[in-house]
């Protein structure tokens, strides 16, 4: 790390190793009045920061963030971007902070505990690194946006140089499968105690399927628009709504039908479908939150989601669609594909439009499943083992 000093502010140029070897160079900005307020700052454990992505409030952290203001004497900031369409839900909430602001770097000069979904970065005004105003004697807490168990993920604790002091989960299989033994961490530093965001989910669902959500999630190889309005991808999901058969299923049944893509997918699918017409409706990021849409519908189609985790939390039956399933696992999967997808996997569109047709045509659509090996608890209490798995990792330190 190098500084630089100009008139009013400092300039940080960062030289750090990637997990796949790349040298990346990085450089952030400070205004000598932040660097002033960083400098000055005394950490307390009582004041927590809290965050997911920098534009997004939908999740476990806007969860905890709520939960602890009202049952603890915490003093929780939850900080997102002000372009974020997150931010026109929750800026009437105590205690938001805008990401760069002057009260973001006041609150991060003393916020001793770091909660987030995603990596710190996403929290803090400046670099997450060692000798950066304490940083590395903060307490960092992983909250996860999802339950491991699928697609390999970059949290392994040998890639970081300051690691997360605590990592929440949902079951002992995840804890001691995954996180422990496939990730680096050691058991004491795992703990069991569900997703905050779970707390919301109601745990007694319909009995009939009357509206249905198709929420597919990403492919890190489309990573151009020419490589995405060529893919299997977009064909699969394009023949799969415009399908006359699956439209005469939804009419006899009268069966509401929302699209809902993964959001770095949105813009990619919005410009292909604006042709579609009939039951299905799309839906764009920000009309709704994701734990709403999951809220509102009865019978959840994904591809390899987490998000189906919290349809199984609810009680609520899930069918996959695993068209190219090799492909999207080619770097390994965290555990067998019996032992999280949980519920009917269909290979081509036929079958799951069979699927389909199976579930709407059924008298009790409550999935009968022994969901024991994902989740722990099966509760609203989440939040609260959350918060006390961060005291006592607090008293530990």
């Amino acid at each position: 790390m190098k500084e630089k000093e100009g008139d009013d502010k400092r300039i940080y140029y960062m030289f750090t190793l990637t997990p796949f070897k790349n040298i990346k160079i990085e450089s952030f900005e400070l205004k000598n009045e932040y660097y002033q307020i960083l400098e000055n700052g005394k950490r307390n454990n009582k004041v927590w920061l809290i965050g997911e992505r920098t534009d997004t409030a939908q999740d476990n952290g806007i969860q905890l963030f709520k939960w602890l203001q009202t049952h603890t004497d915490i003093e929780a900031y939850y900080v997102i971007d002000q372009q974020s369409k997150d931010f026109k839900r929750i800026k009437h909430l105590q205690n938001v902070v805008i990401f760069g602001s002057k009260p973001h770097y006041e609150i991060a000069a003393k916020a001793n505990v770091l909660i987030s979904t995603h990596d710190l970065e996403n929290i803090l005004p400046y670099k997450t690194a060692r000798g950066f105003w304490g940083y590395e004697n903060t307490i960092r807490i992983f909250l996860q946006h999802g339950v491991l168990g699928r697609k390999n993920v970059e949290y392994h604790k040998k890639h970081y140089d300051l690691p997360f002091h605590l990592f929440d989960v949902t079951s002992k299989s995840e804890k001691y499968e995954i996180v422990v033994k496939q990730l680096g961490y050691q058991p004491e530093d795992v703990a069991v105690t569900g997703l905050p965001r779970f707390d919301n989910l109601p745990l007694v669902p319909n009995k009939k399927v009357k509206k249905l959500l198709i929420m597919p999630t990403w492919r890190d190889w489309l990573n151009s628009d020419y490589a995405f309005k060529d893919s299997e991808y977009m064909q699969q999901y394009l023949d799969l709504i415009n399908d006359e058969r699956l439209a005469t299923l939804l009419d006899r049944y009268d069966v509401e039908v929302n699209f809902y893509p993964h959001y770095r997918a949105q813009e990619f699918f919005k410009y292909h479908l604006s042709n579609v017409t009939g039951r299905i409706q799309y839906i764009e990021l920000g009309e709704k939150t994701v734990q709403e849409l999951l809220i509102e519908h009865d019978l959840l189609i994904t591809d390899y989601s987490s998000i189906s985790f919290d349809f199984s939390y609810m009680n609520k039956p899930v069918i996959f669609f695993h068209f190219d399933v090799e492909r999207f696992f080619r770097k390994g999967i965290l555990r067998p594909v019996e032992e999280t997808f949980i519920g009917k996997i269909a290979y081509n569109k036929n079958e799951l439009i069979d699927n389909i047709e199976r579930a709407i045509k059924s008298n009790d659509i409550t999935q009968n499943t022994d969901i024991s090996g994902l989740f722990s608890y099966v509760d609203h209490k989440n939040s609260e083992r959350v918060y006390k798995a961060i005291l006592s990792k607090i008293d530990e330190l």
